[in-house]
């Protein structure tokens, strides 16, 4: 912890936490497959991105990005590159915008 000084981005000091904290990644697409590791991350993400519209916003996103993560359990198998380039790409914006990434990303492909 000693690593984060004051001045250091929000981001960077998010991911020293998450690296430090051991958190379990799935393998095949990077989505935390502990529950509690999950809900704290996006509990972070939100008090960040949405804290500043009080509780009832972050609690919106929250639900939302949980909503997300248990949509994208559901995708076939065949899908999981896909959500796996897609976290790369976006998982710092929430899960929600994962989720659109890849249902984009499949009628492109169809």
């Amino acid at each position: 912890m000693n690593r984060i000084r004051r001045g250091t981005s929000f981001w960077l000091a998010w991911f020293v936490l998450l690296f430090e904290s051991g958190v379990a990644v799935s393998a095949s697409n990077g989505i935390p497959t502990d529950p509690a590791d999950l809900t704290q991350e996006i509990t972070l993400r939100c008090m960040y991105d949405m804290g500043e519209f009080g509780e009832a916003g972050m609690q919106a996103c929250v639900q939302s990005d949980l909503d997300a993560v248990e949509a994208l359990k559901q995708y076939p198998p065949q899908a999981q590159d896909l959500i796996a380039r897609c976290v790369e790409a976006q998982w710092t914006r929430g899960y929600a915008m994962v989720q659109q990434c890849v249902d984009r990303a499949l009628k492109q492909s169809k």
